[in-house]
Parts: C-alpha cells; sequence; structure tokens
C-alpha cells in the first residue's frame, strides 16, 4: 500500500517505522498509550489535501511531503481522510514549501489541464504542477 504524510521537518524518517510512535496530537479520549498503533497518513494526495485544510495543519516549509509504503494497520485514524499504516518504507517527495506552492496552485487548475500548461501559466516547476494536480483529484502523481 501507498500512502501520504507531511512530516515535520525536525523528525527522522526513522520515526515513521516505529507504530507505536507518540502521535504529535491524540484525541480527547485518547492518551499516548491508548491511540491506535500505525502511523497517520492519507491514502492519496487529494484526501492529504483535504486533511491538511480541514484540519487546519500549519504545514512549514521545511516539512516534507512524504510517500509511505506498508500494510493498514487494524486500528483505523478517528480523523476523516486518515488512515493508520505500519511503515516499512519511507521516501521525502518534497518540501514543504513545494507542498504549500502546491496547494495554492490546486485551487486554480481547471479539468484537462496538464502539468506542463500549469508549469507554463502558473510559472512553476512541472513537479509543483503534477502535484496541484494531483490534489485537485484530476491527475496521480
Amino acid at each position: 500500500m501507498i500512502a501520504y504524510r507531511i512530516q515535520r521537518g525536525d523528525e527522522p524518517l526513522e520515526a515513521l517505522y516505529n507504530p507505536d510512535r507518540e502521535d504529535g496530537w491524540v484525541a480527547g479520549d485518547e492518551t499516548s498509550q491508548t491511540q491506535p498503533r500505525g502511523i497517520s497518513c492519507c491514502s492519496s494526495l487529494e484526501k492529504l489535501a483535504r486533511y491538511t485544510r480541514g484540519y487546519l495543519m500549519a504545514v512549514q516549509p521545511d516539512d516534507l511531503l512524504v510517500q509511505l509504503c506498508g500494510e493498514w494497520s487494524e486500528d483505523g485514524d478517528r480523523d476523516l481522510d486518515a488512515e493508520r499504516m505500519i511503515v516499512t518504507s519511507a521516501e521525502v517527495l518534497y518540501s514543504g514549501a513545494v507542498w504549500l506552492e502546491a496547494m495554492e496552485i490546486a485551487d486554480r487548475t481547471s479539468f484537462g489541464d496538464t502539468p506542463a500548461s500549469v508549469a507554463e501559466e502558473e510559472d512553476v516547476t512541472e513537479a509543483v504542477a503534477s502535484i496541484a494536480l494531483a490534489v485537485a483529484g484530476w491527475r496521480p502523481l
């Protein structure tokens, strides 16, 4: 399985391999000892965009957009659009700065746009344009 997550830039990727690590935030009736097992993540960039917007995540330019591979945890995540994963590999795709720029552009994309057309129109890299379109739900990364 593949999933995505915004990881704090000051936290090592190795922390994602510990399914019992304390999450940065737990629900009101949970403690770090009773929280669901696995790493909180989203199964698509579109869901990650909804999650970061819906929960008002303050993504920072030095944060990281990470692609995770692994198996879904038997414990579900209580947040809308989020899942729990037992991570077997993690790869940094882009910086938080690229994510933030892509999120802004996603709001201005149209159905049928391509990364090249968005990149040219918005004067950004094709990587930013590709993420923006994936976030908008038009094109997979």
